[in-house]
């Protein structure tokens, strides 16, 4: 997603996950884990190539 390659959707975007509040907790953690790793990759591209990708997932209730 945020280094490219991965699908035909070019930045930016957001993947929004809504209506998760009814989810069991190991769901719920797989949510935000992808979450996060997105969003430390972003920082990890911004920091090494200085090129700021605006891709990011968003979970909501």
């Amino acid at each position: 997603m945020v280094y490219g390659g991965m699908n035909a959707i070019e930045p930016p975007y957001r993947v929004d996950v809504a209506n998760t509040s009814n989810l069991d907790e190991a769901t719920w953690y797989y949510l935000l884990l992808i979450s996060t790793s997105v969003a430390l990759a972003r920082m990890e591209k911004m920091a090494q190539s200085g090129i700021d990708t605006d891709v990011s997932i968003a979970v909501f209730p």
